[in-house]
Formats: C-alpha cells, sequence, structure tokens
C-alpha cells in the first residue's frame, strides 16, 4: 500500500510529504503485524527550508568601565551577523542595558535613580563613550548595517553602577513601548545577551542599600551573594520569570559575556581600573539553565560570538517529527546530500522531544530542501 499526505509538522511550518510501504507475516500462532516505513520531506510551498525567527535581546553594562568592551563587542559585528546573513535569518535584535530596572516604578522612593524611560530599547549614546544615535530601535535584516550596529552597542559609560541585568531584561521585555515595537514575535526563539564586567545583583533593594550605608535603613552592601529576598533574587526566580513570559523553557537562551577569572580582571584593570569587578557567579548559573553560551570578556570576541551565533541558529533549526522513529533507520539529507548523524556538524535525534536538530556547519541555509527518512518504532499489530 502507498499513501501520500501533506501535513504541518511543529514548531516550523512545513509542508510534509509521507510514502509508506507495508510488509506483512505471520508468526506460529497466526498473529500478523506490520511495519510501516515513512519518507518524510520537511518543506515549504516551494520545497524550502528555513530557520526558525529568531528575536536577539542585548544587555550592555553601561557603567563606567565598560568601554574596552563595548568597542571590542560594535567591532566584531561581522563575527556575529555572519552566519544569520548566509543562512538567511529572519531575526530581530533590540538593545537594553543593566540599568533598565530602573524603569520600575518600586524604585520611585527617592533612594535610586528611578527613570520611567529606562526600560526602553536603545539606539546609541552620545555622551561618554557614544557613538551617536542611530534612530534604529529594532534591528532586522532589513535596516541592519555596520555602523548601525556600532552605535546601538556604544551604549557609553554614564549609567548606574548597580548593574542588574536579570531584573533588566524582564522590565525592558515588558515595557508598552517596546511591545509595541513588534520586537517580540511569538513565533520566534529568543535570545538574550548579557555583557558585562561585573555580576548580576537583581533584587528589590535600592541603590542606597548596596553603596550608602549612612542612609539606608536596609543595608545589605554591594556584591553580596547571601543576602536572601526580597534584597537578592535567586536565578531560579528568573529563570522563572522567564518560563512563564517565552510559555517553552526550550523557546529561549541567555548568553552572557563576563569577567570570568582573576587574571581576566587583572587585565581588564590594567586598561580600565575598576576595584568594583567582579568574578561572575550567578550570569554563568543563568546560562548554564537556560542551554546559553559562556563566554569571557578577556577572550577573543569574533570567537565568543560566532559561538553564540552557532548555538542561536542551530536552537532554531529543530522541527518535530510526525511519529517517533526507530533511531537506527534514521537518515537526512540537504539537497540531496547526505547530512551525517553528528553533535558537532550533522543532526542529533531528541528522544524527549522527538526532534531532529542541525548542528554546526550542517544548519541548512534558507531555501534548501530537506528529506528525513526513518522506519516507526511501533509494530502494528493486526
Amino acid at each position: 500500500m502507498r499513501q501520500t499526505n501533506r501535513l504541518k509538522s511543529a514548531p516550523l511550518v512545513y509542508l510534509l510529504s509521507s510514502s509508506m510501504a507495508v510488509v506483512s507475516g505471520c508468526d506460529k500462532g497466526g498473529a500478523g503485524y506490520s511495519l510501516q516505513g515513512v519518507s518524510q520531506s520537511f518543506s515549504q510551498s516551494v520545497a524550502t527550508f528555513s530557520t526558525k525567527k529568531i528575536d536577539i535581546l542585548w544587555v550592555i553594562d553601561n557603567s563606567g568601565s565598560m568601554q574596552t568592551s563595548q568597542a571590542n563587542l560594535s567591532t566584531n559585528f561581522t563575527a556575529f551577523i555572519k552566519q544569520f546573513q548566509t543562512l538567511g535569518v529572519d531575526y530581530h535584535m533590540a538593545v537594553t542595558t543593566t540599568d533598565a530596572y530602573l524603569a520600575d516604578p518600586s524604585f520611585n522612593n527617592g533612594l535610586s535613580a528611578y527613570n520611567a524611560t529606562n526600560a526602553k530599547f536603545r539606539d546609541g549614546f552620545t555622551g561618554t563613550y557614544g557613538l551617536g544615535h542611530s534612530g534604529v530601535f529594532v534591528m532586522t535584516p532589513a535596516n541592519l548595517t555596520n555602523s548601525i550596529f556600532q552605535m546601538n552597542m556604544s551604549q557609553g559609560t554614564a549609567g548606574s553602577g548597580d548593574e542588574r541585568a536579570f531584573s533588566s531584561v524582564i522590565s525592558a521585555l515588558n515595557d508598552t513601548t517596546n511591545i509595541a515595537s513588534g520586537f517580540r514575535r511569538p513565533d520566534a526563539f529568543l535570545s538574550i545577551i548579557m555583557l558585562s564586567d561585573e555580576d548580576d545583583f537583581s533584587g528589590t533593594a535600592s541603590f542606597y542599600d548596596h553603596f550608602v550605608s549612612s542612609t539606608s535603613p536596609t543595608y545589605v552592601g554591594d556584591h553580596n551573594y547571601t543576602v536572601a529576598a526580597p534584597e537578592l533574587q535567586t536565578v531560579s526566580y528568573y529563570v522563572g520569570l522567564l518560563d512563564t513570559y517565552v510559555g517553552n523553557h526550550t523557546n529561549y537562551s541567555v548568553s552572557a559575556m563576563y569577567a570570568d577569572t582573576a587574571a581576566c580582571i587583572a587585565t581588564l584593570n590594567a586598561t580600565a581600573p575598576n576595584p568594583a569587578r567582579i568574578i561572575a557567579q550567578r550570569m554563568p548559573q543563568m546560562v548554564a539553565a537556560t542551554n546559553g553560551v559562556a563566554g569571557s570578556l578577556c577572550g577573543d570576541f569574533a570567537t565568543n560570538l560566532t559561538n553564540i551565533t552557532t548555538s542561536v541558529v542551530e536552537a532554531a533549526s529543530v522541527f518535530t517529527l510526525s511519529t517517533v522513529p526507530n533511531v537506527s533507520t534514521i537518515s537526512v539529507t540537504v539537497n540531496g546530500v547526505a547530512v551525517p548523524n553528528d553533535p558537532t556538524n550533522g543532526w542529533t535525534y531528541s528522544a524527549t522531544a522527538n526532534t531532529i536538530s542541525f548542528r554546526g556547519t550542517a544548519v541548512p541555509a534558507t531555501g534548501a530542501a530537506i528529506s528525513v527518512n526513518f522506519t516507526p518504532a511501533t509494530v502494528t499489530n493486526h
């Protein structure tokens, strides 16, 4: 028997064509069975492949010691964007800072620099170490240029020294102006990328609670990892907020570049002294909890950014099979060329999610024809 069906396969929208061949047999008791050999071709209406949409939110530390790191980020535009351009990815990018949390009305208490507009997406900065305003708040393939990227990533060094990257993410994602901008698309993979030479200390403490003991009745001090909520909220608390916001723990990741060793701090201090720099603890925990990529501020920025891009593209190049396969029978081709089962540069299968994912150099470009063939794991008695 031979059948042809056309279906949709989630999470990406593809047209699915299936061919089935039935083989029958009997055992001594007369029982029969059938094995269905299935060929799946995932394509759009013109038999092409495209990765999932990707929304990228940058969280840039704009405190006084970040000039060198912001400059390194700005000048490595090509390393970050190259793979997106090569694969034809549909992306949105926006920028916020580590003091966006100051848009939260709860900080309008006379003890902090509350500013209702702090959470709005940034298009550059004209103050201390700034390259000017680009006028582009949401970067897309249609409007992004090298100069716009450089301006948007140059957030200056006049921001708050009380860096709170995690709560700033939440403030930016919930800002009404940002929501109206169309940056965040429900069907897109969300990539959050943080850049800071200090750690995150998000919570409900005021600036004075962290830095000015003489005027704070609830002083806890800066860089205090042991203070319990409500002063300092846990990493898992912010993971939970992102889970709720995205609706799917596998549909976002948080990557970060930070000071990872004492040697790195010494290197950074040699060009821009800052006694407040600290080896991050909370940022790597957030990265690990969300399957992101960690990078050192003292490492090669081009390599770090390429690794982040690769991870994000791989996460967006996942689709669900229509039935559970016999894993040993899976074969995958792209434009008629066999792709190996390889976790570095090939495809992998997730039994938990029943999905095929592409890795590394095997991620197909937009327009590629994809074919997945396998025999189902289920034996049907008759």
